[in-house]
């Protein structure tokens, strides 16, 4: 489930829904063209195999680790794939068999680990009313790190997101689930609301042939939106060899301006309240949730984000940039408003995270979107509550 956020749509024009049209673009990039364009194609939604596959839930960010499967977070799935998790689960690892393959319809998902001692679905504390929410994963050396931000279902915002590990593919956690399941963490990573999303920034499979460009090769990267805010993107690093700490005062967060040197020192800060957005929107799109993504056949950034105006109407932002601070150039929209049927693909879709397969398999020319609908539409059998794929093809 998410908090809906509302934005203004009217100023600019979008194409329909329909498959295989050309994304809309924004006018006004004066000097600083874009190098990246985009088309949404086809779309295939999990439970249109149903009863042999199904599943329900949402928030699919994904890495590809050593072992060279591709690793994916689920939030509030209610009984993970093909009912592998009884009671479901606020927060499940899972992986892809095949981890990339052009035929979406040949994709099997299997729950790794359905990681119920963090809570079974929707299940908050009293502490501070709220559940684990996953936003971002990576994996480094053989080793998946996930953030995990602490998210009220009744007000939709998050805060104190904490970064876990696992040295084995996922069967076991550190640090361990607090007690009792659901309970949060009483020594957050990211106290507060600044940085309650991160997003991990993958370059390569394992991290482990990331390229010479903005320190890739030394730093780890995240990406997050303030808690509620639809407005700004703030971007933290870390030392590689410094992530396993797990220790917020590792990470420091950009204070620069915007396209300014991520390489330079002095361009960074250890308070995240001293940082200084990379993007900053103009009140006609979104940040929310934003996921940025590294391109390889044309060394840019590509950053999603997704915006509604009601449960069964969002709309997904795409942008651009050459380098992690920026400039972020809005490329294409995509308005998904089709909910005949339900599972169509394009009915209400939001949390849009790009499979990390998907970008290394085709050198980040023919990705797929990974995405779930409308909470409302959650019939095990035909509903928009699932794993959605899109195909989404950059030139």
């Amino acid at each position: 489930m998410r908090k809906i956020i509302a934005s203004a749509l009217a100023a600019f024009s979008f194409y329909s829904a329909s498959l295989g049209e050309a994304l809309a673009f924004a006018s006004g990039w004066g000097t600083n063209p874009p190098l990246l364009s985009a088309t949404i194609g086809s779309a295939y939604a999990y439970n249109t195999h149903y009863s042999t596959y199904y599943f329900r839930g949402d928030t699919f960010a994904s890495t590809v680790c050593d072992d060279g499967n591709l690793y994916f977070t689920t939030g509030d799935t209610q009984e993970g794939f093909q009912g592998a998790t009884s009671g479901g689960s606020n927060v499940a690892l899972n992986t892809m068999s095949p981890a990339y393959t052009a035929t979406m319809s040949n994709y099997v998902g299997t729950t790794a680990n359905g990681m119920t001692a963090w809570g079974a679905e929707n299940t908050t504390s009293t502490v501070d009313n709220s559940d684990f929410k996953p936003t971002g994963i990576t994996c480094i050396g053989g080793v998946i790190y996930m953030a995990l931000t602490r998210f009220n279902p009744s007000t939709g915002l998050s805060q104190n997101a904490t970064i876990i590990k696992s040295s084995n593919h996922g069967s076991t956690w550190s640090p361990a689930a607090p007690t009792p399941a659901a309970a949060p963490y009483s020594s957050p990573m990211f106290s507060g609301t600044g940085f309650a999303y991160p997003f991990f920034v993958n370059y390569s499979a394992n991290n482990a042939s990331n390229p010479n460009w903005d320190n890739a090769q030394t730093y780890t990267y995240a990406v997050s939106s303030a808690t509620g805010d639809a407005t700004h993107v703030y971007l933290g690093r870390v030392l590689t060899a410094n992530i396993g700490n797990l220790s917020a005062s590792d990470w420091s967060f950009y204070s620069g301006s915007v396209g300014g040197n991520v390489t330079n020192a002095s361009n960074w800060s250890s308070s995240i309240s001293s940082a200084t957005p990379i993007y900053t929107n103009t009140g006609s799109t979104s940040a929310y949730a934003p996921s940025v993504y590294w391109i390889p056949f044309k060394n840019r950034y590509l950053m999603l984000s997704y915006g509604e105006a009601s449960v069964t109407n969002t709309t997904w932002y795409i942008y651009e940039a050459p380098h992690l601070s920026g400039p972020w150039t809005l490329i294409g929209s995509q308005n998904n408003s089709n909910c005949s049927p339900q599972n169509s693909g394009f009915c209400g879709t939001y949390y849009p995270f790009i499979s990390a397969a998907s970008i290394y398999a085709t050198n980040g020319k023919n990705v797929q979107v990974l995405t779930a609908g409308d909470y409302n539409y959650n019939s095990i059998s035909s509903g928009a509550y699932t794993l959605t794929f899109v195909q989404l093809n950059l030139q």
